[in-house]
């Protein structure tokens, strides 16, 4: 989150800083959320920080047993078609 997905220099924690100083650190008004929140999509963040959490379940399978990678689901599902519980 503290690296720049878009142009150089720019970072979403930057924005969200700079946001908070400008409204002295209170709330931030609705227009200003959602200004952050699309900035947020349009710099590919969700996207990688789907990819990380996804990486660190992988890493920690034995541990987390009660997330659904998409490698269990798969293992899960493989040969479903002849199971008689699919038939």
């Amino acid at each position: 989150m503290t690296s720049s997905l878009g142009e150089i220099g720019e970072s979403i924690i930057d924005e969200v800083i700079e946001a908070y100083e400008e409204s002295k650190w209170q709330q931030l008004s609705t227009d200003t959320k959602d200004s952050l929140e699309e900035r947020f999509k349009a710099l590919s963040y969700p996207k990688v920080i789907e990819q990380k959490v996804l990486d660190f379940i992988k890493d920690h399978l034995d541990d987390l047993p009660m997330y659904a990678h998409p490698i269990v689901v798969r293992t899960l599902l493989r040969n479903y078609q002849n199971s008689p519980l699919f038939s």
